[in-house]
């Protein structure tokens, strides 16, 4: 912890499968907690962390980075594939909560993710925190205010991002803040997508959060989720597209250059 206030770069790839046997099954250690925050830097070059493995059912702050704060803080240019990650509040793949305008920068992850509450396919909470040009193809579970990409997004900026996994209600709970993108959001999103699904465990699943679960005067610019493969009719501060028109949206958003969309 004495350097979580310096800054990284990554130089290869990393095989993190080892993980899963450290410190007697509770995995990786988080970077950065509710006591001493990352308020450095971390570039991953390009390069991507596989198999990372974190079982802490009874801790907050849960992701690789459990905790960054500053607004000189940032990580960037970083893959993380097949994650297992599990945690109380405040857990999402790459950081659990990112505050007072701290930021993430081309990075995506892969994998699961389980939580109780403020849970994330990239990052569980924000508060002033801004991400641009990520994605999240993790599958998130968890009983209370969660989405695919960010579960609680707070005064955060999110541009040109996007998620595809499905977020999941555990059964026996009965709160609505699931959303494919975003469970609960009061501030900007503009130029991101959705196409998981939001299911609700051991009852009805919803038709209406393909995009936010709830929206607390959010604003919303250029936003889409994918009605057919998501099962999901509708979704506040998104426009509903067809698997087909959101290959083509994406194409005109990038002044009709051609893209591959996996």
């Amino acid at each position: 912890s004495t350097s979580w206030d310096k800054h990284f770069i990554q130089t290869t790839d990393i095989d993190a499968t080892n993980t899963s046997t450290w410190d007697a099954g509770a995995g990786f250690t988080p970077i950065g907690n509710g006591t001493t925050y990352f308020t450095g830097t971390y570039n991953g070059q390009g390069h991507t962390i596989d198999g990372l493995f974190i079982n802490r059912l009874a801790t907050g702050s849960i992701g690789m980075f459990g905790r960054t704060y500053n607004s000189d803080s940032k990580v960037e240019n970083l893959g993380l594939t097949n994650v297992n990650i599990t945690g109380d509040g405040y857990v999402g793949a790459l950081v659990g909560y990112i505050g007072n305008y701290s930021s993430i920068v081309n990075c995506y992850t892969t994998g699961s993710v389980t939580g109780v509450d403020w849970v994330g396919g990239l990052v569980g909470m924000t508060t002033n925190g801004s991400y641009s040009h990520c994605y999240s193809s993790v599958d998130v579970t968890a009983q209370r205010l969660s989405g695919g990409f960010v579960g609680h997004n707070s005064n955060g900026t999110i541009i040109n991002c996007y998620s595809t996994g499905d977020v999941t209600r555990e059964a026996g709970y009965t709160d609505v803040d699931f959303g494919a993108f975003v469970g609960y959001n009061n501030t900007s999103i503009e130029n991101s997508y959705a196409t998981g699904s939001v299911i609700y465990d051991g009852a009805t699943n919803p038709e209406t959060n393909g995009f936010i679960g709830v929206d607390a005067s959010g604003v919303y610019s250029n936003n889409f989720f994918d009605n057919e493969v998501s099962n999901q009719a509708s979704g506040t501060g998104a426009t509903a597209k067809s698997t087909a028109r959101k290959v083509a949206s994406v194409s005109e958003k990038n002044d009709g250059q051609t893209i591959n969309v996996k």
